[in-house]
C-alpha cells in the first residue's frame, strides 16, 4: 500500500486566513450590498487504486449581490457569481467564461392588497430539506431556475406556485423547438412541519406520438422536534406519468430520527434513503425513481458516488453522530451502508452467466466545522469508501479529503 500525502494543505489554509476578510457595506437607503467568497481544496482518491496519486483541485466561488428595496412593495435582486477551478487560465491571455448571473429577479409584494407576491426572473428554488428541489450549495456553481413564482400565506398555510423553464429550445431548428418546463405547487402546513407538493415535468418534444416526458411527482415531508431532544423528519414521493412510450411507476422514502443531548456527544441518529429500481429494463414500465433537482451532496454520502439516478435503485442506511469537543466547532460522523434495490451483476463471479448481488459497500464521512470570527468560517472533512467485491472486484478503499474557508458579508 502506497502512502498518500496532502502536502501544502496547512500552508494554503494560512494564506487564505490572512487574505480573507468579512465586511458590511452600506451604500444607501433601500440598497443592500452583500456577498460571499468561498475557497475549497480537494484531494481526490476516489478511483479505488492506491497505485495512482491523489488528484488535487482548488475551487473558488465569488458572489456579489445587490438588493434594492427602495421601490414600494417591490424587491429587485441581482447576484453575480464567478465560479472557477483555480489554475485554469491563471496565467493565460484569453478571456474566460466563469462569470455569470446566478440570480436576478423582480419581486412584487402585497398584490391586490393581499399577502400575495409575484417573482419573475432567475432565482433559487429550494424546498423542504432539498431532497427533490434544492439549490446545491456545495457545488461551485449551484442551481437556479428561470421562471415565474407566486407566493401566498394564510394563517395556517404557505403556498408556492411556479412555472420554471428547464430547457429552452425556441432557438433550435424547427420542429425541435419544444421546451421542457417544470410546473409545481409546494405548500406547508402545521407551522411548517408538514409539506405537501405536486411537481409536473413536461418535456413537450415528441418521441413518435408521445411526449419525451410527462412525469408527475407527488409527495410530502413531515418533521417534528420534541422538547425531550428527540426529533425526526420523513420524506416520501411517488412518480407516475409517461416517459416517451414507457409508463412511470416509482417511489422514494427517506428520513432521519435523531436525539439531541446536552453533552460533548451532542447528537446521535439513524437515517435511510430508499429509491425504487427497475427489475426489467426491456419492458414498457419505468420503475426507477428520478431524484429530480435535489441537493445531492446532502444525501447518499459526501464522496458523491451516487449523485446520478440508478436504474437498479438504491438503499442507503445511515448512522449519524455529532461531537462538540470545544466551545466552538463540531465534528459530524456519518456511516453509510449502500446496496441496490434490484440485483446487479456480481463483479466477483467469473461464471457465465455471472451471478447477481445487491451489495455495494460502506462509506465513512467525518466533517469538522468551526467559526473563526464573524463572517469567516472553516470546514474540513475526510471520507473513505469500502467497496464490496460484488460491486467492484478486488480494489483498494477510496479516500477523499477537503478543506474549505468561507467569508461572507
Amino acid at each position: 500500500m502506497k502512502k498518500r500525502t496532502v502536502r501544502g494543505c496547512m500552508a494554503a489554509i494560512l494564506v487564505i486566513m490572512l487574505v480573507s476578510t468579512s465586511f458590511a457595506a452600506e451604500i444607501g437607503n433601500g440598497l443592500d450590498l452583500g456577498g460571499q467568497m468561498r475557497w475549497r481544496i480537494e484531494y481526490d482518491g476516489k478511483d479505488f487504486d492506491y497505485g495512482t496519486a491523489m488528484n488535487e483541485m482548488s475551487l473558488l466561488r465569488t458572489q456579489v449581490n445587490l438588493k434594492v428595496t427602495a421601490i414600494e412593495d417591490a424587491v429587485v435582486y441581482f447576484q453575480v457569481q464567478d465560479s472557477r477551478n483555480l489554475g485554469v487560465n491563471s496565467a493565460g491571455l484569453t478571456n474566460d467564461t466563469n462569470l455569470g448571473v446566478h440570480q436576478g429577479y423582480l419581486k412584487l409584494k402585497n398584490l391586490f392588497g393581499e399577502n400575495l407576491s409575484l417573482q419573475l426572473g432567475r432565482f433559487e428554488a429550494p424546498y423542504g430539506r432539498m431532497r427533490l428541489m434544492g439549490n446545491v450549495g456545495w457545488s461551485n456553481v449551484g442551481r437556479s431556475f428561470d421562471g415565474i413564482r407566486v407566493k401566498t400565506e394564510g394563517e395556517t398555510f404557505k403556498a408556492n406556485i411556479f412555472i420554471l423553464k428547464v430547457i429552452e429550445r425556441s432557438f433550435n431548428t424547427p420542429p425541435d423547438h419544444r421546451d421542457w418546463k417544470l410546473y409545481g405547487i409546494y405548500s406547508t402546513f402545521l407551522q411548517d412541519r408538514l409539506d405537501v407538493f405536486i411537481l409536473y415535468d413536461w418535456d413537450s418534444r415528441k418521441v413518435g406520438n408521445n411526449y419525451s416526458l410527462a412525469r408527475y411527482t407527488i409527495g410530502g415531508l413531515f418533521k417534528q422536534k420534541l422538547e425531550s431532544g428527540l426529533g425526526y423528519v420523513f420524506d416520501a414521493a411517488l412518480q407516475t406519468g409517461d416517459q416517451a412510450a414507457d409508463d412511470i411507476s416509482a417511489y422514494m422514502v427517506a428520513g432521519d430520527i435523531y436525539y439531541h443531548m446536552d453533552s460533548k456527544l451532542s447528537k446521535v441518529g439513524i437515517g435511510f434513503d430508499i429509491t425504487s429500481g427497475d427489475d426489467d429494463l426491456t419492458d414498457d414500465k419505468n420503475k426507477w425513481f428520478n431524484n429530480l433537482y435535489y441537493t445531492a451532496h446532502k444525501f447518499r454520502g459526501y464522496m458523491d458516488y451516487f449523485i446520478a439516478d440508478r436504474t437498479d435503485g438504491l438503499m442507503d442506511l445511515i448512522l449519524r453522530g455529532t461531537i462538540k469537543p470545544f466551545a466552538k466547532g463540531s465534528i459530524d460522523i456519518d456511516i453509510h451502508h449502500f446496496q441496490t434495490m434490484e440485483d446487479h451483476i456480481d463483479a466477483s463471479d467469473t461464471t457465465i452467466p455471472p451471478g447477481t448481488s445487491k451489495a455495494i459497500g460502506q462509506e465513512l464521512d467525518i466533517t469538522f466545522t468551526r467559526p473563526i470570527q464573524e463572517g469567516l468560517g472553516f470546514q474540513g472533512g475526510v471520507s473513505a469508501f469500502f467497496a464490496s467485491d460484488e460491486w467492484i472486484y478486488d480494489v483498494d478503499p477510496a479516500f477523499w479529503i477537503y478543506l474549505m474557508l468561507t467569508a461572507g458579508f
